[in-house]
């Protein structure tokens, strides 16, 4: 019998195991699958790929949550707007989102900064230091999760004691573990913004300084240039 090409679609937080982070798409993903993708093929017939504990190489289109933060705080009135990295690790997913801003919605003034941590031990941030200015500036710190806010909600306070005007925060993926919701409801950030990749709860839906975006049409589209044969990463320029 003739062998059928399958597309696999994979929504997942925090099931997988990655090895290696990608920086572009259609990088090369190595991971650990303990969940059950859905492989939809030619034919359409949805049938389970369960793949637990098998090593699994394969090309990956990555779907980039920043896409939705970018047609949110580009309709913003913002002034002197400036993304901000919270770790220096994340430069690039920063630099990404300003040059998104720029090439989207024309913010040509975007600034770039990020926050230097110095760890007194393990799991122990001693100081913040901030690379950049800030000054009667909008600043929009830029993650790919908040677990217990901790981290975030220092770096706002950085940013405030060098003269920043407003402080926003976009994450795809909002964890909020712990005392990561009271954390952000007692900070000083003017909003938090995330996506709905998780399970809500009232307590989030309470937070006044919480925002989700759906991620819905993303996937719609994503899923639509799958089955039309059409790019994937055409939705990210």
């Amino acid at each position: 019998m003739e062998k059928k090409a399958q597309d696999i679609i994979y929504a997942s937080v925090g099931e997988a195991h990655v090895k290696d982070k990608t920086k572009k798409y259609h990088d090369p993903l190595l991971k650990l699958y303990h969940g059950r993708p859905l492989c939809i093929n030619q034919n359409e017939d949805v049938s389970r790929c369960i793949a637990n504990g098998a090593m699994c190489e394969f090309r990956v289109d990555n779907l980039d949550g920043g896409i939705v933060g970018l047609d949110y705080f580009g309709s913003k009135d913002l002034h002197n707007p400036v993304v901000v990295s919270p770790d220096a690790g994340g430069v690039y997913r920063a630099k990404k989102f300003k040059e998104g801003l720029m090439h989207k919605y024309d913010m040509q003034d975007i600034g770039l900064a990020m926050i230097v941590k110095q760890r007194a031990r393990a799991g122990l941030v001693d100081t913040m230091d901030l690379v950049g200015d800030v000054s009667n500036c909008d600043c929009i710190l830029v993650d790919d999760m908040i677990d217990t806010a901790g981290t975030l909600c220092k770096a706002a306070d950085v940013l405030i004691e060098n003269g920043a005007r407003r402080v926003f925060a976009f994450a795809s993926h909002g964890l909020l573990s712990g005392p990561g919701n009271d954390r952000i409801a007692n900070s000083k950030m003017e909003e938090v913004v995330i996506l709905n990749t998780l399970p809500t709860s009232p307590q989030r839906e309470a937070n006044e300084k919480l925002t989700m975006l759906s991620v819905a049409p993303l996937l719609a589209q994503a899923i639509f240039n799958i089955h039309a044969k059409k790019s994937i990463s055409a939705l990210f320029k």
